[in-house]
């Protein structure tokens, strides 16, 4: 599942732990996706 795919899941109230096939974001993921989260102006 894409990152953007992931934000919008979240951002729409869907728990990550519910999230068919979400992995373990290691350090990097996470700050990638935080900053998709600021480009995207949620």
């Amino acid at each position: 599942m894409g990152d953007l795919a992931i934000a919008t899941m979240i951002k729409l109230g869907e728990n990550e732990d519910e999230i068919s096939g979400f992995k373990i974001f290691d350090k990097f993921e996470k700050k990638m996706r935080f900053r998709l989260f600021e480009e995207v102006d949620w």
